[in-house]
């Protein structure tokens, strides 16, 4: 696996004091559940962390997935192309974050090198990754089973941060697993679970 090339390391600028409360929680803690609104900074305090991380050498991999759940009723069908080419659509936001931490090339010769893995939520059972810094997004959409599926995952010296929004579900059902962990992960050591209010 081909080294991401040495650079002068850009630091998370919280705007917010919740911002600078879940970066915090993401420097001292192994794994962090974020709840809040669109637009309240999840993904930007992640995704940034993730890159600052990779940048230090402190991991050696950022994976970042989602359930693949359309945000509407109707149905889009099967996506063209390759596992890859299914989810990019998905993962745009996140992917556009990155690009304002790496240049664009290097973000895509990262994604080519399998520094930066994006992988649907459904397709990660039975892997464990090490030295990573793992982002779920859009947790809200995920059932019981598939929040602790994630979970499970965490390999040796990783990091997680798992974001979602309770009012945004797409489930007509399981609708409410990611509060339900939200509850049953708070206070335990290790784990710190944020609120975002705006």
């Amino acid at each position: 696996m081909q080294k991401t090339e040495q650079k002068q390391v850009q630091y998370v600028k919280p705007l917010t004091p919740g911002q600078e409360d879940l970066i915090a929680a993401i420097a001292e803690n192994t794994i962090v559940l974020v709840c809040g609104p669109a637009g309240c900074g999840k993904s930007y305090c992640s995704v940034t962390m993730a890159c600052q991380k990779l940048a230090e050498g402190q991991v050696k991999k950022i994976l970042v997935s989602r359930p693949i759940v359309a945000s509407s009723a109707k149905k889009v069908g099967a996506l063209p192309g390759d596992i890859r080419e299914k989810i990019d659509p998905y993962l745009i936001p996140v992917m556009e974050q990155m690009k304002k931490y790496y240049p664009a090339t290097e973000v895509n010769r990262m994604v080519r090198d399998g520094i930066i893995e994006l992988a649907p939520l459904e397709l990660m059972q039975g892997r464990t990754f090490d030295d990573c810094f793992m982002i779920l997004d859009e947790a809200q959409n995920c059932d019981f089973e598939e929040l602790t599926m994630f979970l499970t995952r965490i390999g040796k010296n990783s990091k997680c941060v798992i974001n979602g929004d309770v009012n945004q579900s797409f489930l007509k059902k399981d609708s409410g697993a990611f509060a339900e962990y939200l509850d049953l992960l708070d206070g335990i050591p290790d784990i710190e679970v944020v609120e975002l209010l705006e």
